[in-house]
């Protein structure tokens, strides 16, 4: 059995999740749609993300409850058959739902497990609803969803974190290639073939597809384990990116203060950039879906809602402290906010070895993610595939090995992939952090056993109403009406505002 780890510890690996390189693009949509607008938006993101969290962990809740009354009623039968076989009925056999058999819902009629039977199977928890064993987003999707919707589940979520992984994958390979090649390429036609050094064979193409398999060596075996084994790698590069920010927060602040310096003076409401402010702020949240491998583990969940909101609410300060400070600091936001920190922009600080850092931040960020979602998309591969009890072949060398090789492949074969996942990123996006946990919370909510419903869950949403679910859904029908508009005005130049 893996070993859990601390409440904190498990905050950190949220932490670091949902803190990306995508925050490095936020201040530059602030500018574009107004710091008033910005601040809005991005709170409201940070609030309905979180409420999506806590749906997410209240299936799960209900899932864990749902497998251990199928594993008691097993036990129960199983006694009661051993009982009759001793009295001498030895045609009596064990049927209905066998421990493992997670299949269908058990019905409604069926009466739950007496709490004076549980107290004898000491691996029975007081609560059945609890989040002590990992149910999979899929595991989930196959207890409550339809068939229609297991197979739109599964479609979803797997293009979405291929997606992402090779989205982290290339965008190290490019930054890595930016840092460390002494040729600029900018006004060639063909950059990729450009030669990396003066003098060398090696074209950026190539040095690309060379860090690319640097990358996946290094970072790649940590899928074949869990979550506990990428702790140190999450600790440090929660130092590295905390450092980051310190940095670039400091020259910011230090430009602020500094009248001889030229500051920014950004829009307080332009309605024209909402589109591509939503496109930017839409995933500043994201880390639903791996939730499960990144929640069970923790050993103590009993303040577990109230603490994931204080990570959320940190997540949102730091935002907003980095944000504001750079876009009133320069009078020009580049997309990529550590190019506004390169020595020519007289920061004061003219030192190279920061120039670099900054630049490679976006590797220490991509890099502490990319294991983890690797993990997810293993597992849910296997809960997909050949389950818990599949063979050990395919649970810790195929899948492991397709979750890592299938991302690198694709980002070797397709370096410019914007438009991919600019739509790939939006719906399934979309799809992974809103649709899914609202109707993963109703169909759980449901489908719940009647004798299961008088029992408490301490891992209910404080958003129990019937009305916040609807809700999410409306916001995010907004969200993907607002995302299309960009993308439009974006690749086909069709401009709604």
């Amino acid at each position: 059995m893996d070993e859990g780890y601390s409440t904190w510890t498990g905050l950190l690996y949220v932490f670091n999740l949902i803190v990306g390189t995508g925050v490095l693009t936020l201040p530059h949509a602030f500018v574009q749609a107004g710091w008033v607008f910005g601040i809005l938006l991005l709170s409201a993101l940070a609030f309905t993300s979180y409420m999506a969290v806590t749906f997410v962990i209240e299936a799960m809740s209900r899932a864990n409850a749902v497998k251990m009354t199928l594993r008691l009623r097993h036990l129960q039968k199983s006694k009661a058959a051993f009982l009759k076989q001793i009295q001498g009925d030895s045609d009596v056999s064990v049927s209905g739902d066998e421990e493992g058999d997670h299949s269908r819902i058990p019905p409604e009629t069926s009466p739950l497990v007496p709490n004076e039977y549980i107290d004898k199977f000491p691996a029975a928890p007081r609560s059945l609803f609890s989040v002590d064993t990992k149910v999979e987003m899929v595991e989930m999707a196959e207890l409550f969803f339809p068939p229609w919707g297991k197979v739109f589940f599964f479609i979803n979520f797997c293009l979405y974190l291929c997606g992402d992984l090779t989205v982290y994958a290339a965008a190290v390979g490019k930054s890595l290639v930016d840092v460390s090649c002494m040729t600029t390429s900018i006004n060639s036609t063909h950059p990729d073939n450009e030669l990396c050094w003066e003098g060398a064979t090696i074209t950026r193409r190539g040095a690309y597809a060379i860090f690319l398999l640097l990358f996946v060596l290094t970072l790649g075996p940590f899928a074949f384990f869990n979550v506990q084994k990428t702790k140190y790698i999450q600790m440090f590069t929660t130092l590295m990116r905390t450092l980051a920010f310190s940095v670039m927060i400091v020259l910011s602040v230090q430009r602020i203060i500094d009248p001889t310096q030229d500051h920014g003076s950004p829009p307080v409401v332009r309605p024209a950039g909402m589109p591509a402010l939503f496109g930017a702020c839409i995933y500043s949240f994201m880390c639903h879906h791996s939730l499960p491998a990144l929640i069970t583990p923790i050993k103590d969940k009993s303040k577990l809602s109230r603490l994931l909101s204080f990570d959320f609410i940190l997540i949102l300060t730091f935002y907003f402290i980095l944000i504001l400070t750079s876009i009133f600091a320069f009078p020009n936001i580049e997309q990529l906010l550590t190019l506004n920190f390169r020595p020519d922009f007289n920061t004061k600080l003219d030192l190279e070895i920061i120039d670099y850092f900054l630049m490679l931040f976006p590797v220490l960020t991509l890099s502490a993610s990319f294991p983890i979602i690797a993990i997810t998309l293993r597992y849910n591969l296997q809960a997909a595939s050949v389950g818990e009890d599949g063979p050990w072949v395919v649970r810790r060398l195929v899948l492991p090995t397709i979750a890592v090789t299938v991302p690198i492949i694709v980002a070797l074969l397709f370096t410019n992939i914007e438009t991919i996942v600019g739509i790939n990123g939006s719906y399934a996006g979309a799809g992974i952090q809103y649709v899914i946990p609202v109707f993963l919370l109703l169909r759980s909510r449901a489908l719940t056993p009647e004798a299961l419903k008088n029992e408490v869950n301490p891992h209910q949403s404080p958003f129990s109403s019937p009305i916040w679910p609807r809700a999410l859904l409306l916001w995010a029908v907004c969200c993907v009406i607002f995302v299309s508009v960009n993308l439009a005005d974006k690749f086909l130049n069709v401009s709604v505002f």
